[in-house]
């Protein structure tokens, strides 16, 4: 069974943003890299209602469409429960922002391994905590150079 991914928002609109600089294009690049997993079936993408209305909200028509054409490529949706809530409650309590608990709440009520983002306030966040988060928030590039770095050479 294939390992369960999860993308944050910032993470799927990462493809859209300005390639100019560097850090944006190599994160494009793993991003594009682990979808292409998912549509191999070596991953599976669970999204969620959350990941979808976030998207939706994107004023960039062209970059909102891009991003809702990769989330069909979920295999499965989280949808929020109460219980969902309270977990983010908690996980606000211990400084994650409003979204990024929802998510984490969202991924890991899905049985998620890994959540990914390029949002360093998450993934600071996350990296003070990691005894009691699962999945791993990790960032795109970062998975890809220690679980398949031979994507990058492609």
């Amino acid at each position: 069974m294939p390992e369960k991914v999860y993308f944050d928002t910032c993470a799927l609109n990462r493809l859209t943003d300005d390639q100019s600089q560097l850090r944006i294009r190599e994160e494009s690049e793993a991003i594009t890299r682990i979808l292409d997993l998912v549509t191999d079936g070596d991953l599976s993408w669970t999204g969620s209602n959350l990941l979808r209305a976030e998207l939706r909200q994107n004023p960039d028509v062209d970059s909102r469409e891009i991003a809702m054409a990769y989330l069909e490529l979920a295999s499965e949706f989280a949808i929020p429960e109460s219980e969902t809530y309270e977990r983010a409650l908690i996980l606000e309590s211990k400084g994650f922002g409003s979204f990024d608990a929802i998510h984490l709440a969202l991924a890991e009520k899905a049985g998620v391994e890994w959540l990914f983002t390029v949002d360093d306030r998450f993934l600071n966040k996350a990296s003070k905590h990691p005894e009691n988060l699962r999945p791993v928030v990790i960032n795109p590039l970062d998975w890809i150079r220690r679980r398949q770095p031979w994507l990058l050479k492609r």
